[in-house]
């Protein structure tokens, strides 16, 4: 049966991969397993590459690579793989580094299969003496419905659970006292394996979280991995890893770069602020060499004179096909046909796991168009209309035709934005026609434009849009007499601005109607919410008078009566306390949050600066006021065009960001020359050195400038043709030869050098036994993510290339 069955998994490998390529087997076994040699004779006859691993063994190396920060050197941990069957337990020391471990086995628990064997026998000796035939049944409903639920107080009633079969006896039911007993061994045993030395205790299996073993070790530090957590990836891991070696340091051999500067026979500059509610415009035009002074786009379709600087981030569809957009999308009437998209930006800074109100209600009205089109769609409008505005406005400064002009953008988005984000927006911006594939589209961070708008020497920047706010704190140094902006905290970004108040109030509207029974239609509903964003969200301040009234007209078709609470003369009144309470402090209270994370890194009292939409919020500005009284808090822009000129004036000068610092240290686990320093590491005689193992060598230190496009190398070694474990580790701070908790793991392989040929122009050759087969590891940042290379330089190997979501980033320095 273990023999067909394991034959079946062989033959579907075979169809799965699809390729006539040599196959080797690791396979997990429950420990202890008596039938380990017959398993392994088994699966040689199948397949002559395959080795065993105990399946605690599997799963502790699924907890080091998955719950690394639970984890910390120097630290004994225990790992239970608590199943039906069979139960092991194995312990886990962590010495110098996180790849460098030992595990050993445990004296095993009593099962939870004793359990069943005990309530069996209990029923067996019952006075009534049932049939073999009821025992298996109570057994069997025992096990799968009650067994793994008991906490030690319910009953087990014998004759209810038999009469819903159809079979009657007498009232027959367990107690929960006899039941308990029936786990006692069980838990007994595995409290036993617990030492005080222990500093964390991980449990699996279909019985780790049991109720009653979770009682019993409240008091202990536990974790309870998911049962149908991969512990296949612990098996690939364990086999991996097995008999693998560190790479050697060779050197590191730093590679540099050049930034691409801005294209010199660009015509017209154009910086962009794409945001979550609005949409703004800068640029200048260079002419013979000479360039003009920055200008704003103030001419909208349709705009108006509240909001001129700005047009609304929004588009109609008609059939699934773009017909208008900006303000002629806001106020159009609907048709059947018709939808409104806006707030598409949000869709773009997060994972659908994360989706607000907003953007659920995006994904309903949009699926059936790709977010990359909507933004293209959007793009291409807007780029249309700034095109013909530019060339009607500079109509004396240009002799050529709007369509034969170059063209370069800059775009400011949220920290928020990821590249994968960015990407998106490229593409996008290649179907709008705004670049070619070949051009180049610049990003700049809004925090960064912002602050090239400001005339302050230090300052805390909060740039409050619709969507999103992002906080960073800026400072003006000098290094050699040229100054520079330099990043004084990592920046936050959130999701908190000024569109999720207009959801709580959305909110608190619905909840009002609901429980007075007032039927509204949904053009009614939008007037008052639209009064609420152009009057009463602008005004709205931190006022002292509680139960002051704010009003909002009603439209005629709303049927109330005389007696409807919070009526009163056609107005629809809430007190202040009210909205405060329901719709501001909740939005608030986020940025308050992020901005106390900041202030926590800062020593100086700093002025705290204003920036975006939300920014000139005087209730905003009033409750960052009290909540940090030791720093001055003001608006310096009466608009908010900080963004958009910040990233033409960055366009204009690219000098304006002239260095970029790698915001932690990158590096990898090697062995290297022993060192004096070396006393308390591993080390081993190799050829005529010694070789310290687990040493932590530097690749890019934080501090360390970084230019974009720059990538940074180290060279290491492998013996041909051993395998060996590649590390990447990052941490803050002061550097470190050797590994504290501070270091984690960002990303790991190994590699086998058995794969690698030589390749000349005659011939190929496999390298001899021992020989050095050289490795590149090459790391590149992006403002937010890391780019991993591996290429092997001492063969013909496909190189790997991994890229880290969310684990790069800059620091930048921007010259005032």
């Amino acid at each position: 049966m273990v023999s067909d069955f394991l034959g079946l998994i062989h033959q579907k490998t075979i169809e799965v991969i699809r390729s006539n390529v040599k196959i080797e087997y690791c396979l997990s076994y429950p420990d202890p397993y008596v039938a380990q040699q017959l398993l392994l004779k088994i699966m040689q006859k199948l397949n002559d590459q395959v080795t065993l691993i105990p399946r605690s063994k599997a799963i502790s190396l699924y907890c080091l690579r998955t719950f690394d920060t639970l984890i910390h050197l120097k630290q004994r941990y225990l790992v239970c793989d608590i199943g039906s069957d069979t139960t092991s337990a194995v312990e886990m020391t962590i010495h110098q580094s996180k790849f460098w471990y030992d595990i050993q086995s445990v004296t095993a628990p009593v099962s939870f299969s004793t359990v069943d064997a005990s309530f069996k026998s209990y029923v067996e000796k019952l006075p009534w003496q049932p049939s073999p035939q009821i025992v298996n049944t109570l057994v069997d409903i025992f096990t799968r419905e009650f067994k793994a639920t008991f906490t030690g107080t319910q009953e087990f009633d014998i004759s209810g659970t038999l009469s819903k079969k159809g079979i009657k006896v007498d009232s027959c039911k367990i107690d929960a006292k006899t039941l308990s007993s029936f786990f006692s061994p069980v838990i007994t045993s595995l409290l036993h394996t617990y030492t005080p030395a222990l500093e964390r205790v991980f449990l699996t299996g279909a019985y780790g979280a049991h109720p009653l073993l979770m009682t019993a070790i409240h008091q202990k530090n536990h974790f309870v991995i998911p049962p149908d957590s991969p512990i296949s990836h612990g098996t690939l891991y364990a086999y991996q890893e097995m008999n693998a070696d560190l790479p050697v340091l060779v050197k590191p051999v730093p590679v540099y770069s050049v930034e691409p500067a801005i294209p010199t026979h660009t015509d017209v500059y154009v910086g962009l602020d794409f945001g979550t509610t609005f949409s703004g415009c800068a640029y200048a035009i260079n002419k013979n060499n000479k360039m003009s002074e920055i200008k704003e786009m103030k001419d909208w379709p349709r705009g108006t004179q509240d909001i001129q600087n700005k047009v609304p981030s929004a588009l109609t569809y008609k059939l699934d096909k773009p017909n208008d957009w900006g303000y002629r999308a806001k106020s159009k009437h609907l048709t059947n046909t018709e939808t409104l998209v806006e707030y598409f930006k949000l869709l773009l800074l997060t994972t659908p796991r994360e989706y607000s109100v907003y953007e659920e209600d995006m994904v309903l009205r949009t699926n059936h168009l790709e977010l990359k089109e909507i933004v293209a769609d959007y793009l291409e409008f807007l780029d249309e209309h700034i095109k013909a505005r530019i060339k009607k406005e500079n109509f004396s400064l240009m002799d050529r035709f709007t369509s034969t002009l170059r063209y370069s953008y800059c775009i400011g988005l949220p920290s928020l934005c990821t590249q994968e984000s960015r990407e998106m927006i490229r593409e996008a911006a290649i179907m709008a026609k705004l670049i070619t594939k070949e051009d180049k589209l610049w990003f700049i961070r809004e925090p960064m434009a912002a602050a090239l708008c400001s005339e302050h020497t230090r300052f805390i920047l909060v740039d409050a849009g619709g969507g999103t706010v992002d906080i960073c704190g800026f400072d003006l140094d000098k290094i050699n007499g040229v100054p520079y902006w330099k990043e004084i905290c990592d920046p936050i970004s959130g999701k908190c601005g000024s569109l999720f108040i207009d959801t709580k109030f959305k909110v608190l509207l619905q909840k009002y109607f609901k429980e007075n029974g007032i039927s509204v239609k949904s053009e009614d509903f939008k007037n008052i919410v639209d009064q609420f964003i152009t009057v009463q969200k602008v005004q709205f301040k931190l006022d002292g008078r509680t139960e002051f009234p704010i009003k909002f007209k009603l439209p005629p078709t709303i049927k109330v009566t005389r007696r409807t609470p919070g009526i009163e003369n056609g107005y629809l009144i809430f007190t202040h306390q009210r909205l405060e309470q329901e719709v501001f402090a909740p939005v608030v209270d986020k940025v308050i949050g992020m901005m106390t994370k900041i202030l926590n890194e800062v020593s100086a009292s700093y002025p705290i600066l204003l920036f975006g939409g939300f920014g000139r919020s005087s209730y905003l500005l009033q409750r960052i006021s009290k909540a940090f009284p030791q720093h001055s808090v003001s608006c310096p822009r009466k608009d908010d065009s900080a963004v958009y000129m910040g990233a033409c004036s960055f366009l204009v000068n690219p000098r304006l960001v002239t260095e970029r610092v790698a915001n932690q240290n990158y590096s990898i686990e090697v062995a290297d020359i022993y060192s004096d320093r070396d006393h308390q590491i591993v080390s081993t005689y190799k050829g005529k050195a010694f070789m310290s193992k687990h040493i932590n060598a530097l690749i890019l230190g934080q501090g360390q400038p970084v230019v974009r496009g720059m990538k940074h190398k180290v060279q290491v070694s492998v013996e041909y043709p051993k395998k060996a474990v590649f590390v990447i580790y990052g941490s803050k701070g002061p550097y470190s030869r050797y590994f504290t908790d501070e270091h984690h793991p960002l990303f790991h392989t190994t590699l086998t050098t058995s794969h690698v040929i030589k390749k000349t122009p005659k011939s190929i050759v496999v390298p001899k036994q021992g020989e050095l087969i050289l490795y590149d590891v090459i790391l590149q940042l992006t403002e937010t993510d890391l780019v991993i290379s591996i290429h092997c330089i001492s063969g013909t190997w496909l190189p790997i290339t991994h890229t880290l979501i969310g684990q790069g980033g800059w620091d930048t320095r921007l010259v005032k």
